[in-house]
């Protein structure tokens, strides 16, 4: 064997012990996967999150969603609360979904979601209402004037001189005709009359209605 024949076996056996060292060091990538997904595992109907627990959220399968609401063609003639089928309440901004002030209910099928967030109109509702509950909210909306309201408060800004013409807050209404009524505040101190008071009852009815949640799933 000469010299060269001798240095190339040599070196491939280096490059050979080498690499099984490397292959024995590495991770255990099944082990940490595995970890993982059982880490994130929830129950079927709920899951923890900042020490809370929180219904699960399920993306509904097909149905209008929260965009599709609002191509709804305007209502034309004058309704009253129980032509309302659904309320949507949103607000601009970053808030996150377990602390903001949104507001979604579905009056004609008779539930809620909880914890609404944006793009809601595509996530299962999580809780019931009754017709008690239907009848709370019909009185929110007729006590606080919300059909006599403006389409507008406060100046819309034009879209040609600003990238931002997003409302403050927007209110939509949907009727059993398939029409729809939105009301929305932008900069400037108009606001209507009853906003604070109409905001204070519909969110006190949602943290109410929490609350049943929360003591019913303590209870199973």
């Amino acid at each position: 064997m000469n010299k060269k024949t001798y240095t190339f076996i040599i070196l491939q056996l280096i490059l050979l012990l080498t690499g099984c060292e490397n292959e024995n060091m590495k991770p255990d990538l099944t082990e940490t996967t595995t970890y993982s997904s059982q880490k994130h595992t929830t129950e079927p109907s709920t899951y923890t999150s900042t020490d809370e627990t929180f219904p699960e959220r399920k993306r509904m399968s097909g149905g209008e969603t929260y965009d599709k609401l609002f191509y709804l063609p305007e209502t034309q003639t004058k309704k009253t609360v129980t032509d309302i089928r659904k309320i949507v309440y949103s607000e601009s901004g970053f808030i996150d979904m377990y602390e903001n002030q949104e507001f979604f209910a579905d009056l004609e099928n008779k539930n809620m979601n909880l914890y609404p967030y944006r793009n809601v109109g595509d996530i299962e509702p999580d809780w019931n209402l009754t017709e008690k509950d239907v009848t709370k909210i019909h009185n929110i909306i007729e006590d606080n004037n919300i059909l006599d309201w403006k389409k507008i408060y406060g100046t819309e800004p034009d879209p040609e001189r600003t990238s931002n013409s997003e409302a403050f807050w927007t209110l939509l209404l949907v009727f059993n005709d398939d029409t729809n009524q939105i009301h929305k505040k932008y900069y400037g101190d108009d606001s209507p009359m009853e906003y604070e008071n109409f905001i204070k009852e519909l969110l006190a009815f949602r943290e109410e209605k929490r609350e049943e949640w929360r003591k019913s799933i303590e209870s199973d």
